[in-house]
């Protein structure tokens, strides 16, 4: 099977590969996931009574180290144990990715010449401007 997307003859194989190709995603569109993951885990947060960061730490705890019935002790107990483990693990990997984008972007600004979304006569982060 060839990797180069362009040679796909399967129109869904194709357009898959381009939305799971890492390169393909702008910074503006990136910042634009980012918001939407942002949303995404808000939502999640509420659903699993996440007010804290100190509750969210645990939580990342819990998934990573202890079983799953660990997982199932909700505070409020609105959510059965399945749906809430669920819920769990979702959050848990739209935490990292967010995480992951986000030190993506900061390593493109961070970068030589990297911050390419800089608005014209205003010079790039951590620069000073040049008078004159």
């Amino acid at each position: 099977m060839s990797s180069n997307v362009e040679e796909m003859h399967d129109p869904k194989a194709r357009r898959m590969a381009q939305i799971t190709t890492p390169t393909d995603l702008t910074a503006a569109a990136a910042k634009d996931v980012a918001a939407a993951l942002t949303d995404l885990r808000l939502v999640l947060a509420e659903r699993l009574e996440i007010r804290t960061d100190d509750q969210a730490e645990r939580l990342y705890d819990q998934l990573l180290t202890s079983p799953a019935s660990d997982l199932d002790e909700a505070p409020g107990g609105q959510l059965d144990p399945a749906t809430r483990r669920y819920l769990v693990a979702v959050y848990g990997a739209l935490s990292w990715l967010q995480e992951s984008l986000v030190e993506a972007l900061l390593a493109d600004l961070r970068a030589p010449g990297g911050a390419h979304d800089t608005p014209p006569g205003r010079p790039p982060a951590g620069e000073r401007p040049t008078s004159g």
